[in-house]
């Protein structure tokens, strides 16, 4: 099978609004530090869905980038 496939099946999709350095930034203020997630979502300046989508998938182990 020709793996350029494989690459592009990877790249589809909506680009995520958060980068891995916020996405540990949202994960550490709201687990650790107990933060709300509307506030988190303002420090960081994305809306508390994205926020909550983020921590979901986190919190289910899956690939941080989507």
């Amino acid at each position: 099978m020709d793996k350029s496939g494989c690459v592009r099946k990877a790249l589809r999709g909506r680009p995520l609004k958060l980068s891995q350095n916020q996405l540990d930034e949202v994960v550490r203020l709201h687990l650790t530090e107990g933060i709300p997630i509307r506030e988190v979502a303002r420090l960081i300046g994305v809306s508390h869905m994205t926020v909550w989508r983020a921590l979901c998938r986190q919190i289910r182990g899956g690939d941080a980038n989507g």
